[in-house]
């Protein structure tokens, strides 16, 4: 007897530690996923915008929401500073909550916070985030998680009696139940720097198993033969049972499929594909998961299009992986026709890529047909590509340059310089256009050598016309990578008496993606010529304050969406917000983007003092510059 009773109680301890095993495993998975979504959002520069604008929030945020809570076990809503429910997404949990307190201890502090809340005798786990913005210390609003732990923990077939709580706190032990077998646990996280923890506590009656153990004993009284095979049987389950766990375990414990259950999704889907297409088709892998299909069409175009439509839709596949896993693929597809759109197979090739990048970045899971729109930009985009090294080469590419103004006096204090190019056939070339073209084949070195040297050149004539004014250049971010940059401005600054006095270079935040150790050193090597730094479009990305902080930068031109939206209250506040930022960093700052004389008047009201924009001058070619007078629109008296 006491053999048995030991037996089921060494039994219930091991089932416990599997059952410990894969509630830890499951909830580290989810919880790693929705707690990295819930600081996407929190960041988001999107969910601020949309906080601080009241009349075109939901059009802002419903959309980012329904992207968002697409999970089945956890979903999220957004609160405003106050902690109030005010976007009402088609999510009904998050309604239902009675204000969890960790929202109001968010709002306080400023740090997220977690509680366990029941609704409907459902627990779920409760987390609220801050979302804040780099121009405000102040809490913008609140992202809540809401997580549904009871319907995760369906998902591993727990037995029936097995009963799961949950608390922030730890289980107080109480006088214990002797049918029960009752153990708590504290599972422990990380969430970007910060440690979280909540206790579980399971219990699961011994009935079952002290029944069949009694029954066992009861037989072997009997005969012991039926003891024998009862305990036989009973061993057996439990190594079933304990086998069974340890391979769920595992299997949550794997991310990723290997290249076998790969292939056999590729094998999978080029078989539907054989199939589903029209009769007569080529088809072939191109690589990777793209495959190419070349299929005759015999009847009207919109009706095989149709029916195309109908073949590209979601498909289920079944691969071996630690038993059968059902893998859901969609298909993105762009197609060209022949001849309507070329009689070279080259060409079709490239077309139908065109289209299908198009619907890739359409959302996907679609087929898009070339047309007129794409075809011309195809069009261009090779033409482009093909003069780029000539235009290059030729000099063709050349700066204008656009005056920077003192907001105040209205006194013309620098020039930034802007590539233009003008093609014969083409037309005005954006350097949207050209610029990534030549970062893709290598052509941006010899492209910026070029201009920096004219920009060198004209340097004398523009400072004899705007003595003391700055002159900035613009660089591609790739020059920074082996120090291209560096060797090409030391090499410019050997030409000049002063070296590089007077010049300002200009970046952009997404050059912030660089180690910080090795921006500042290539930096400070840069000033070193006696170039400043500036940091452009400012605000449009977004920047770590200490590494802003700790960046060798004099200067901040702020983005011009946020001059172009002044009429709005929160890019008042941005402007704001920067222009502060600026002055605890002793910074100057310049607002791009200035096209008329409300923009220029709430500026000036703002504490802003430079300013850049048609409202002042276009671009223009140096001879066009050079007749400017000193001082561009004088501001009226604040």
């Amino acid at each position: 007897m006491l053999l048995a009773i030991y037996g089921i109680f060494f039994y219930q301890q091991e089932e416990f530690r599997h059952y410990k095993a894969l509630i830890s495993t499951r909830l580290s998975s989810e919880i790693s996923a929705s707690f990295q979504q819930a600081n996407d959002l929190a960041q988001s520069p999107g969910v601020w915008t949309g906080l601080t604008d009241s009349v075109g929030r939901a059009s802002y945020l419903l959309p980012l929401l329904e992207k968002s809570n697409q999970n089945k076990y956890y979903k999220f809503d957004l609160l405003d500073y106050r902690g109030r429910f005010f976007i009402h997404s088609s999510n009904a949990v998050g309604l239902l909550l009675d204000n969890p307190s960790n929202i109001q201890r968010t709002i306080d502090d400023s740090q997220p916070h977690l509680e366990v809340v029941s609704i409907d005798q459902t627990d779920y786990l409760t987390a609220s985030m801050p979302i804040s913005a780099n121009f405000t210390d102040s809490t913008l609003g609140v992202v809540l998680l809401h997580m549904d732990l009871d319907k995760i923990m369906t998902t591993l077939n727990f037995p029936d009696d097995l009963n799961i709580k949950f608390s922030l706190s730890p289980f107080v032990e109480t006088a214990s139940d002797l049918s029960k077998h009752s153990e708590a646990f504290k599972f422990e996280w990380n969430d970007d720097g910060k440690d979280y923890a909540i206790h579980i506590q399971l219990q699961q009656s011994y009935l079952s198993a002290f029944l069949f153990v009694m029954t066992g004993l009861g037989a072997s009284l009997a005969c012991g033969g039926l003891l024998f095979f009862g305990l036989r049987r009973w061993t057996r389950l439990f190594s079933e049972r304990t086998t069974r766990r340890l391979d769920d375990l595992v299997q949550l414990a794997s991310d990723t499929f290997g290249h076998d259950q790969g292939d056999e999704v590729i094998r999978q889907i080029a078989q539907h594909l054989k199939a589903k297409l029209p009769t007569g088709n080529f088809l072939c892998r191109r690589s990777g998961d793209e495959f190419i299909a070349v299929l005759d069409v015999h009847e009207p175009i919109a009706d095989f299009q149709d029916k195309l439509k109908l073949i590209f839709k979601p498909a289920v596949f079944n691969v071996n992986h630690m038993g059968t896993v059902h893998i859901t693929a969609t298909f993105s597809a762009g197609a060209a026709l022949f001849p309507d759109h070329s009689r070279s197979i080259h060409e079709l090739l490239i077309y139908a890529d065109t289209a299908l990048l198009s619907a890739k970045e359409s959302g996907r899971n679609q087929i898009q047909w070339l047309n007129a729109q794409m075809l011309a930009a195809t069009s261009r985009k090779t033409k482009v590509d093909s003069k780029l090294a000539v235009a290059i080469r030729e000099g063709r590419i050349f700066p204008h340059y656009q005056a920077e103004v003192d907001l105040l006096t209205g006194k013309i204090i620098g020039v930034e310089a802007l590539a233009r190019w003008h093609d014969e056939e083409l037309g005005m070339v954006s350097p949207a256009e050209f610029i990534p073209l030549a970062e893709q084949s290598g052509a941006i070195d010899p492209l910026t050598q070029n201009l920096f040297a004219q920009i060198i050149q004209d340097s004398r004539a523009i400072r004899t016309r705007f003595p003391g004014a700055t002159i900035a250049l613009n660089s591609s971010p790739q020059l920074l990578s082996g120090k291209r940059l560096l060797t090409m401005l030391t090499h410019l600054a050997s030409e000049l008496d002063n070296g590089l006095d007077g010049f300002v270079l200009e970046i952009t935040e997404t050059d912030f993606a660089l180690s910080a150790q090795e921006l500042a050193s290539q930096l400070q090597a840069i000033m070193g010529l006696g170039v400043r730094i500036a940091i452009d479009d400012f605000g449009k990305s977004y920047s770590s304050l200490f590494r802003l902080a700790s960046m060798p930068i004099q200067k901040l031109k702020i983005d011009m969406s946020f001059t172009a939206g002044m009429e709005r209250e929160e890019n008042i506040k941005i402007i704001s917000g920067i222009l502060a930022l600026a002055q605890s960093l002793r910074l100057e700052v310049t607002a791009e983007g200035v096209e008329n004389r409300f923009q220029q008047d709430t500026l000036i009201k703002l504490g802003c003092q430079q300013a850049q924009g048609f409202f002042y001058s276009k671009p223009l070619s140096l001879q066009e510059l050079l007749t400017l007078p000193d001082h561009l629109v004088p501001a009226k008296t604040p």
